[in-house]
């Protein structure tokens, strides 16, 4: 039996967390609510439709999404997830098994192992994730093998153009107003050697070439899992740019009415729509939702979220495909470790006159250093 009654109601209403739990986590949204960490359990005050999709124990995405990994010859990367809720497509709230796993030390792993990660990392850009810093995304040892995953899954069907716009890693040739270890991926910046850098992007690669051929298969897997008004969080702001005004006392001239509001109540703020809406709305109240000002709408308005899977597949041009794939050598590769050239099965990678040079399809592509 669940520690708290369940909200009854379809939409949000403010829910006290579970009455035992051992730490609270995360941000604060939605009038105070956090992540609560129960020990065997986490709890979200959220919607859980697309954690549920691609982590559920019992989702068929989930399921077309490991016989892709199986096709691919992947297996036991991303983890199955036990969830309870009554209704987890409200912002009833639900709880999600606890994911475990310890750091690993970059050079004992395997080349096979950095395939993993990389596929992961394209299996999210096809989802088009967002909001993957580092408390979102995984990367860890659990029994003895590795573990990669996103958490935290709420804005999905995003524009993803770049792993950076993931928040995965930080943009190339420019200059940074992050921390470097707040990226998903920061635990693998700059210290891949050539044959580690050469596994990784042949997983992200190989893996978005398969997706390219199965899509319609996930479509209809997604639209049995997930309901056509499914809420999607949508990101005016990175997360951060909120937390570090509101710590540290900056001016808040750049922020709108709406997000004022929210922050006047210490909430990080949060804005959603659905899949049949473009409207953007944010709670100004418990139970009380309210669209967005005109300049948050303006953004999110037209072509902003690929819903299809189609639309999705047709964004993945050869020449976005490689650009990625440039972006995640340029940030993970150790130039001081660059002797030679290393190829990991259709993949080379090295570097060679202050160029990091990417062997794809016997075609040669490069970035230039700084």
């Amino acid at each position: 039996m669940l520690p708290f009654a369940w909200a009854r109601s379809a939409t949000f209403l403010k829910i006290q967390p579970p009455s035992e739990y051992v730490s609270v986590c995360g941000d604060p949204h939605n009038f105070g609510q956090c992540t609560v960490d129960c020990g065997e359990w986490i709890w979200k005050p959220r919607f859980g439709t697309w954690e549920y999709a691609l982590l559920g124990e019992c989702s068929k995405v989930r399921d077309a999404i490991d016989l892709i990994l199986v096709e691919l010859g992947i297996s036991e990367v991303l983890p199955r997830l036990k969830f309870k809720s009554q209704q987890i497509h409200n912002f009833d709230g639900y709880y999600v098994e606890k994911l475990r796993w310890a750091p690993f030390e970059t050079q004992k792993l395997s080349v096979e192992d950095m395939e993993k990660i990389g596929s992961v990392v394209g299996i999210c850009q096809y989802f088009g994730i967002v909001d993957l810093h580092s408390e979102n995304f995984i990367l860890g040892i659990f029994k003895d093998r590795v573990v990669c995953a996103p958490v935290d899954i709420e804005s999905v069907c995003n524009q993803v153009r770049l792993p950076s716009d993931m928040f995965l890693v930080p943009k190339v040739h420019q200059g940074e107003a992050y921390s470097p270890d707040s990226y998903g991926l920061s635990c693998l910046l700059k210290r891949l050697d050539a044959l580690q850098t050469a596994a990784f992007i042949y997983g992200f690669l190989r893996t978005i070439e398969l997706i390219k051929t199965k899509h319609l298969f996930l479509d209809k897997a997604i639209c049995a899992t997930t309901p056509k008004n499914a809420f999607i969080r949508v990101l005016h702001r990175n997360t951060f740019e909120y937390s570090s005004s509101m710590n540290e006392g900056r001016n808040h001239s750049n922020f709108t009415v709406c997000e004022l509001e929210q922050m006047s109540r210490s909430d990080i703020p949060y804005y959603f729509r659905t899949k049949l809406s473009d409207r953007v709305e944010y709670f100004v109240k418990p139970g009380a939702r309210s669209s967005a000002s005109p300049d948050i709408q303006g953004k999110f308005s037209g072509n902003n979220f690929f819903f299809s899977s189609s639309d999705r597949i047709n964004s993945f041009s050869e020449k976005q495909v490689i650009a990625s794939a440039l972006q995640l050598a340029y940030v993970l590769f150790e130039r001081l470790q660059a002797i030679g050239e290393a190829k990991y099965k259709t993949i080379g990678v090295s570097y060679v006159e202050g160029k990091i040079r990417l062997e794809y399809k016997e075609r040669f592509f490069q970035i230039k250093d700084e």
